[in-house]
This record gives C-alpha cells, structure tokens and sequence, in this order.
C-alpha cells in the first residue's frame, strides 16, 4: 500500500483512480478539493485544511460478484465510523444506509452528518479494473454554507483533534479492513447499521413500509405493510427514515 499526500486536487477519487491503474493499493489524501464529489452528482464541501480529503484505490483486473463490489461502500462507512469512535467514544455515532455516517449532536438533540462516501468502480466490459472509495470527514471545520444539509464536525462537536492526527487512527483501519473478507464486511455492517425492521418512506409511493432484510449484494428488500408489495432498494436516496437509539 503506497500513501500519497498533496496540497489541492480536484479530487482525491480522480487522482487515486490514476494512481491504482499504475500502482496497486494506494491512498490519496489532500488539504483540499477543488471539486469535491458526492453521490449522485451532489458536492461535497470542504475548508482547506480542515478536513479529511482522502480515498483509497485498488487495482482489480478481475470479475467481481454484485457482492464484492457492493461490499466496498459498506468497507468505506465502516472505516470511518470505527475511526471515529475511537478517537471520539463519548460521542453517538451511527452508519445511514448506505455509506454515511451521522453523529448526536446533543446541544440540538438531533443526528448530523459528519461523513461522506463515494465509491467508483471502473470497468472494462465486465472487468472491474479499479475501485475507488472516498472518505471525508469533518474534522475542524467551525461552520458550513447555507447549501449544506444538516452538517457537523468533530470540532462542533467539541472534540479537539487535528486532521493529521485522525489520519493516522484512520490508517490503521484502511489497512486493517482492505485485508478483510468481503463476508466479514458485510456481517460487520449489518449489525452496525440495524436497518432490518426499520420502517421507512419510499421516494414517490404511498403506504407503510418497513425494511424486512439486507441483502448481501447490500440491497434493501422492503415490504408494504398494506398490500405487501415488494421493493429492493439500492441507494440512499429512494428511502428516507428516522435514527433511533438502535441505530446509535
């Protein structure tokens, strides 16, 4: 596993992707992204310095089941989140489906994001050639632009700690994860994550809905609770629903 630091980059997923094509496993981390991505097109904002801007490549040249490929985002919220209770155990932090990680602000009474996960995966046919997951995390940074939704930091948070000094706790769980079987990922996340009979609202339908499993190529299976109709959810975006103190 090679490191590579650098001052701004468009993004650390772009140059990361780049690297793994020539290097094998590497991680890109940066003081700052000109043009910091999250899913579906969304931005991710970031202060220079303030924040942890860093992403993980892997080269692949390989077929990979549904499974594994889903098991990476999974791989990127878990990294985080362990990161995070390590350096901050008093703090209630918790995994939304699919990849971010929320923390209890308990000034407010409510959860608030503090970290984002972005996945790429890049195919030729069907070979995945490389895989990339985003990581950022709100370290230091004091206050957020109006076009944030719900944001915190650790510093908000009232918990002292630099950039660097994360980034070395963080390190330890890249490594000790890019190691670990898919299966195990998986097993690891869906205890931490607790979606399973939590009722949720899906994006343009009616009625009660409540999510009867995780599947392993990380889909959702949701039931209507009125005319049992059966949906399966990929992404986060198509499900909206509550943390509770199971979820902490």
């Amino acid at each position: 596993m090679k490191y590579f630091f650098y001052d701004s980059v468009t993004t650390t997923n772009d140059f990361a992707k780049e690297l793994a094509s020539k290097e094998g496993t590497v991680v890109v981390s940066a003081n700052y992204q000109t043009r910091g991505k999250g899913r579906n097109s969304h931005t991710w904002e970031g202060d220079y310095g303030k924040n942890i801007y860093c992403s993980v490549g892997l080269n692949q040249l390989c077929m990979l089941t549904p499974e594994v490929l889903a098991s990476y985002q999974l791989m990127g919220a878990l990294i985080v989140y362990d990161t995070l209770k390590k350096v901050a155990p008093r703090v209630q932090f918790a995994i939304k489906y699919p990849n971010d990680v929320y923390a209890y602000d308990r000034k407010e009474t409510k959860w608030k994001k503090i970290s984002g996960v972005l996945v790429e995966h890049e195919f030729m046919g069907s070979v995945c050639m490389v895989t990339v997951i985003g990581m950022g995390v709100n370290i230091e940074q004091d206050s957020f632009s109006d076009d944030v939704e719900n944001p915190i930091s650790l510093s908000l948070l009232g918990v002292s700690i630099t950039v660097d000094n994360f980034f070395s706790e963080l390190k330890k769980f890249i490594e000790a994860y890019v190691d670990l079987p898919h299966g195990s990922i998986f097993q690891r996340y869906k205890k931490i994550v607790n979606i399973e009979g939590v009722e949720v609202e899906i994006k343009d339908k009616t009625g009660v809905w409540f999510v009867e499993s995780l599947m392993p190529d990380s889909r959702l299976k949701v039931k209507n609770t009125e005319t049992n109709e059966i949906l399966h959810i990929s992404d986060g975006d198509s499900i909206r629903y509550k943390l509770s103190a199971e979820q902490k």
